[in-house]
């Protein structure tokens, strides 16, 4: 018994010896940081629900008794492309979230709920980012922290998401319109975007002879041939790598292990792994589609012609319209009475935006690899337009702040991959700068 004491306690003390020198000083050195099984933890929540977002995904996350529910882009006449979500609980107007389908029993076969004195209804506005802020955050911060609004004290607040992955205007001002033509109500607009308008025509629209305020990839969406096959095959490989990541954060959430430093830092590396693999995945598509012949430009796929040989000209064009988008939307929110609110969102790639440990630095320039984060360069050039045409919106009298510098002092790790999402973190303290600016009127202009 003494000797096999004395084993245990050799395989003890060397476990320990592994997670601290292993663990504890691996996460160090690789995270730039100290180990923190919540943080991680939440990380992985980040990467699960932005899978859910982006892939076809089980949404009803595996509870006995339902069938499975799947989304898919489907075109749009007025919006470019919106999503069938599959699922009755679900308004029938191309968006949803969890929140959306717990309004099912609210709407009564409806899809927007009627104007009330004890009810606040507040659309969020843009791409994914804005999805993040709406979804991604902590549990009941978004509501939280709407409820701080001296207007809506005592109310009930609901909240459309009206945002998806890519949307970029004028997508948001259609949908504005286009559901406020349906009847539609909204007491608060709040609009969160600014990467994918200036990045997304210079990455996806404009090497494709594509004009730059169609909807992303349109060249994509109604393609023939070879170009739509090479489509098909990449984005059949991209939902493979984002379902893989997503069922690796999840198996790691429910390990027996998932509380080890040593077994976190696998996951970690793991994780890292694919994400590259999908950077890589991305740029080479853009780098193989530009090659692939395709028919003579015609104006359902091409739309009019955009000069894009002065690059400079080419940006100060697309921020233009960007702000003009917003000048109309506030326009329009105006003349139906609603509060409307437009943010310029944050993003890696503004200079000097963002103190960054070394991990995070891996993590979102992906520095220390080889590979080109595909949008550093559109955000890098365009970024200075925007900025400049949001002081024009500011000036315009339109309420606009811009969040570029929200992060320059701060070193945690906020951003989760290379493009321009935040962790759950990083998305709180975008929702407390929104709340705070608006409530202490900084968007409006003297």
């Amino acid at each position: 018994m003494k000797r096999f004491s004395l084993i245990l306690l050799y395989i003890f003390s060397l476990l320990l010896l592994v997670e601290v020198s292993f663990g504890y000083l691996g996460n160090w050195i690789v995270q730039g940081e100290a180990y923190s099984y919540d943080r991680l933890k939440q990380e992985r929540r980040d990467i699960i629900s932005d899978s859910q977002e982006r892939v076809a995904a089980n949404l009803d996350q595996g509870k006995k008794g339902k069938k499975r529910k799947y989304r898919v882009e489907i075109l749009h006449p007025y919006l470019g492309y919106v999503i069938d979500y599959h699922d009755d609980e679900c308004p029938d107007i191309g968006f949803c979230d969890e929140r959306m389908r717990s309004y099912k029993d609210l709407l009564q076969g409806k899809d927007f709920l009627e104007a009330s004195p004890e009810r606040a209804i507040v659309a969020i506005i843009g791409g994914s980012f804005a999805y993040g802020i709406a979804n991604n955050s902590a549990d009941g911060k978004l509501l939280q922290a709407l409820s701080s609004f001296p207007q809506f004290d005592g109310k009930e607040i609901i909240i459309y998401t009206l945002a998806t992955g890519g949307y970029k205007q004028p997508q948001q001002l259609f949908a504005i319109q286009y559901y406020l033509s349906m009847g539609a109500h909204f007491d608060m607009i709040i609009n969160i975007d600014g990467f994918n308008d200036i990045v997304l025509p210079q990455a996806e629209n404009i090497p494709f002879n594509t004009n730059p305020f169609f909807p992303r990839m349109w060249h994509q969406r109604i393609a023939r041939g070879s170009e739509n096959r090479l489509s098909k095959s990449f984005q059949g490989l991209l939902a493979y790598l984002q379902e893989q990541r997503s069922n690796t954060a999840e198996q790691m959430n429910k390990s027996l292990l998932r509380h080890s430093p040593t077994w976190n830092l696998v996951w970690y590396l793991k994780d890292r792994s694919i994400q590259q693999h999908i950077s890589r995945t991305e740029s080479e598509y853009l780098k193989k589609a530009r090659n692939v012949p395709r028919v003579k430009s015609r104006m359902a796929i091409a739309g009019t012609k955009f000069q894009v040989e002065d690059t400079d000209l080419a940006l100060k064009h697309i921020a233009a319209f960007w702000r003009r988008s917003s000048e109309i939307l506030y326009a329009t929110a105006q003349a139906a009475g609603i509060e409307y609110y437009h943010f310029l969102q944050p993003n890696q790639y503004v200079k000097d935006s963002k103190a960054m440990s070394q991990a995070e630095r891996a993590v979102a320039l992906l520095e220390g690899n080889t590979l080109i984060p595909p949008y550093k360069e559109g955000a890098t050039l365009g970024y200075p337009y925007l900025i400049a045409e949001g002081k024009k919106l500011k000036a315009s009298d339109v309420p606009f702040q811009d969040l570029t510098m929200i992060f320059k002092d701060n070193d945690e790790m906020l951003y989760r991959d290379a493009c321009c999402h935040l962790t759950g973190k990083g998305y709180g303290y975008v929702i407390d700068e929104i709340v705070r600016s608006i409530i202490s009127k900084e968007l409006i202009s003297d």
